[in-house]
């Protein structure tokens, strides 16, 4: 019995050493991060939670058209990498890799890779 009780104190303990750090990395996300990182970090959350359902579609109802979902799933997941490579290049802890990059550059690279992914997503509908 004693056995138990001693998990569940380190338990306890451990759960609240987890919860001050995800405070505490939250605290610093808000207060350090720019603000154009955090809408491209709400991009890659959109685009990874669209391929779920997508995903969670597909398990529960089936893949008829299957040229459609793989282009919808893999466009999702196409873009939250696109996306993670711009963050990269608009983070500011990271500008010092990519000093010769000029931000409308990265952006611009981001739009024109976007608009060609879409037109070969739509193409390989059929």
């Amino acid at each position: 019995m004693s056995s138990s009780s001693s998990l569940d104190s380190s338990f306890d303990a451990n759960s609240g050493s987890i919860l001050v750090v995800l405070s505490t990395l939250y605290k610093n996300y808000q207060t350090k991060t720019p603000q154009r990182v955090k809408l491209i970090d709400q991009f890659i959350i959109l685009s990874v939670l669209v391929a779920l359902v997508q995903f969670v579609y597909c398990q529960l109802v089936g893949t008829f058209p299957f040229n459609a979902m793989l282009a919808g799933f893999f466009t999702c997941i196409c873009s939250m990498v696109f996306g993670v490579s711009l963050r990269k290049q608009l983070n500011p802890d990271t500008s010092k890799e990519f000093r010769s990059i000029v931000v409308e550059k990265s952006i611009a690279d981001f739009v024109i890779i976007s608009i060609l992914l879409f037109f070969v997503a739509v193409s390989y509908l059929g």
